[in-house]
Parts: C-alpha cells; sequence; structure tokens
C-alpha cells in the first residue's frame, strides 16, 4: 500500500536512522580498517600482475588496528568533495542529492511513499539535513573528535512491545 503521508514523528526517527546509520558505517570501516586496506592491496597487486606490470611496493604497513595512513588520505579527500557538494545541495533543498539515501530509510522502515508527495520532500529534507551533519560528524571523528554512534532500533514485524501496538499502528 502506497502512503502519502508521514508524521513529523516518523520523519524525525528516519532521519535519525540515516544520521546514526551513516556514524556506523564509518565505525564499520575503522574496525575493518585493516582487512579492508589487506584487500585492497591484494587487489591492486592482482591487477597489476594480469596487467604484467610490478605491483606497487607500499610505503607504510598495514596497521594492526584503525585505518592506514591512505585510507585516511582517502577519507579527508572524500570529504572535501562531499561536504560542500552535500551542504550545497542543502541550501538548495535539492532532496535529489540523497536519492538513495531517502529509498533506503523507506525500505528498511518498509514503507512504500507516495514519491509526489509533500511526505516524501520532507522526509527527503530531513535526510539531507541529517546528511550534512554526519558528513560533518565524521570529518570531526578524523580530526579526534570523538563523536559517539547514536543507536537507533528498526522496528520488524513481531518486535512490537506491548503497550506500543497502538502507537506502531497509529504510525505505520
Amino acid at each position: 500500500m502506497t502512503r502519502a503521508s508521514l508524521t513529523p514523528s516518523e520523519i524525525a526517527r528516519r532521519a535519525e536512522y540515516h544520521y546514526a546509520w551513516t556514524l556506523a558505517n564509518h565505525d564499520y570501516g575503522l574496525q575493518h580498517g585493516p582487512s579492508i586496506e589487506a584487500e585492497e592491496r591484494e587487489f591492486i597487486r592482482q591487477f597489476a600482475l594480469e596487467d604484467g606490470q610490478e605491483p606497487p611496493v607500499w610505503n607504510e604497513p598495514i596497521p594492526k588496528y584503525g585505518f592506514s595512513g591512505g585510507q585516511m588520505a582517502d577519507l579527508a579527500d572524500f570529504l572535501a568533495l562531499r561536504t560542500p557538494e552535500a551542504e550545497a545541495a542543502l541550501a538548495r533543498g535539492d532532496i535529489t542529492y540523497v536519492d538513495w539515501q531517502i529509498e533506503h530509510a523507506l525500505e528498511t522502515f518498509q514503507i512504500n511513499l507516495d514519491r509526489q508527495s509533500a511526505a516524501y520532500r520532507q522526509l527527503g529534507l530531513a535526510i539531507l539535513r541529517e546528511h550534512v551533519r554526519a558528513l560533518r560528524a565524521i570529518k570531526q571523528r578524523s580530526q579526534g573528535e570523538p563523536i559517539e554512534t547514536p543507536t537507533v532500533s528498526v522496528p520488524h514485524a513481531g518486535m512490537v512491545a506491548e503497550g506500543e501496538i497502538i502507537r506502531a499502528a497509529f504510525e505505520g
């Protein structure tokens, strides 16, 4: 069933989810940085060998924990490009910048929202605001600021607590 509206709390919850999800993905990268770096280096090595070239020699070892210097440089480059783009989109109210993030939030919460509705535009703007906030938070993290990742639970069928049934039915 396609919906044409969302409550303000539904919009806020989906936007909060996007912020938390984005920071959780950054956490994942930090926690798995060494294995990601090893996989990338192996891919580059194999590509060079298949192309008949000498594989590159890495100047720094893969760290035991966290990001390598190269990964930190890549993150800085990414943020230097994407943060101003996202800020400019927010200034214009251009929610197409976060199209897939809107779709991801709707799919996660199993909502089929009319793309032409005012609620879709409201949700898009809320997610775009949180996207900019998340990029800024990741930049702060990369400079050593201890920015926490909020926890946001995602309801699934059968996971509604007793007493929450009426509110879930109303919001759903």
